[in-house]
């Protein structure tokens, strides 16, 4: 049964934009990290990221740009100082998810 007290946020940031790509679900330190996360905190707890990107860093989304919708793009440049918020997920369900997404393929292609 789904119970709040067991669940808890890590905000990362502000980040640059290189940096924030390195904490996405196709980022570099995203394995990293869920493994330091795991060492100090029990399986019992889940767990959600929060990845927050400098003011004026977020890039603005473009046709044919690199950006993933969703993940990596906003409307507009945003007016204020304060981080903005750029993505928020667990992590460790996003891994499970691909993991499994993964041995449908294999057990798929000849």
């Amino acid at each position: 049964m789904p119970d709040r007290q067991y669940r808890f946020r890590i905000v990362i940031g502000p980040l640059d934009i290189e940096d924030y790509h390195r904490f996405t679900p196709q980022g570099a330190d995203l394995l990293r990290l869920i493994e330091w996360v795991r060492a100090f905190v029990s399986e019992e707890f889940d767990w959600e990221l929060e990845l927050q990107i400098k003011p004026h860093s977020a890039p603005s989304a473009v046709l044919g740009g690199p950006q993933q919708l969703g993940w990596s793009s906003w409307m507009g440049q945003s007016p204020s100082s304060e981080p903005v918020t750029g993505m928020c997920f667990e992590p460790e369900r996003y891994v499970q998810q691909l993991r499994q997404n993964m041995i449908k393929q294999e057990r798929i292609e000849p």
